[in-house]
């Protein structure tokens, strides 16, 4: 890793962060249906798989939004560090450590996997491409949310939605984009959902 970034030192979330991107690897089942927006692409497909793999570490916690939900955890489990998938208090708690706090501003994250014993923690951010155009600065954007990501935490993974084909016009560099971020912890996923 270059100098300056952290680095992950948990077993557990090392593990569950290669059996969540060979999942997620795999792609979107056509089984998998309503996904047309940024929002159910996190709660349908995303969020969903993420409690299916943190279910093999229970001793990791996955902070996710409620999304109205109003039901808490009980006993409140962020108290001993796991938190619980759409527990409003969990997720509120979470931004204190697992958000980026720079320039005044607080950049947070879709979702947050952590080992409360190391306190490390992934974090993960989702965007969602719904048109054929070319969303350069959606792009670039995300991007941009992934290194703020990681100037703090020791794994991140970018997962990009998209309902239409790529330009395959435009894709000359793409794996060494891909092979850039690997090199400073970013994963990048990319997922057809059409």
């Amino acid at each position: 890793m270059s100098a300056g970034f952290p680095s992950l030192k948990s077993s557990a979330l090392k593990r569950f962060n290669r059996d969540f991107v060979v999942t997620l690897e795999k792609g979107v089942p056509k089984s998998v249906t309503g996904i047309r927006a940024e929002k159910s692409l996190k709660q349908l497909f995303i969020e969903k798989k993420a409690k299916e793999v943190g279910a093999a570490y229970p001793q990791l916690g996955i902070y996710s939004p409620p999304w109205g939900n109003e039901k808490r955890c009980s006993p409140h489990t962020e108290k001993v560090g796991r938190g619980v998938p759409g527990c409003p208090e969990c997720w509120r708690e979470s931004k204190a450590w697992a958000s980026t706090d720079a320039w005044g501003m607080r950049h947070n994250f879709d979702l947050a996997i952590r080992d409360p014993e190391s306190e490390e923690a992934i974090v993960l951010e989702v965007k969602m491409f719904v048109s054929d155009r070319n969303p350069n600065g959606e792009m670039q954007r995300f991007l941009g949310q992934l290194l703020l990501a990681r100037s703090k935490h020791p794994i991140v993974t970018g997962i990009c939605g998209r309902t239409a084909q790529a330009n395959m016009g435009f894709c000359r560099d793409t794996e060494r984009v891909r092979a850039w971020g690997l090199h400073l912890g970013v994963e990048l996923i990319f997922l057809d959902v059409s």
